[in-house]
């Protein structure tokens, strides 16, 4: 029998559907807010991108969490 487990969830994936999409917030606001680029945020949202320790601590500082969060 095939085994139906889904791959984990990309960091891009987990920030805009439990984050920015609850919070009523755009990645071009997010982005302004991080001072970014809309395209270094659009990539991570959009798997192009990975997550690095920079980004871990931006996203952590500007959601109140921990940014390890963001590395596992």
């Amino acid at each position: 029998m095939a085994s139906k487990h889904k791959p984990p969830s990309h960091p891009g994936e987990i920030l805009l559907k439990n984050f920015l999409e609850p919070l009523g917030l755009s990645q071009k606001q997010f982005a302004e807010h991080l001072e970014w680029t809309y395209p270094r945020l659009n990539e991570i949202i959009n798997m192009h991108r990975g997550v690095t320790a920079d980004s871990a601590l931006a996203f952590a500082g500007a959601l109140g969490m921990e940014p390890e969060f963001w590395l596992d």
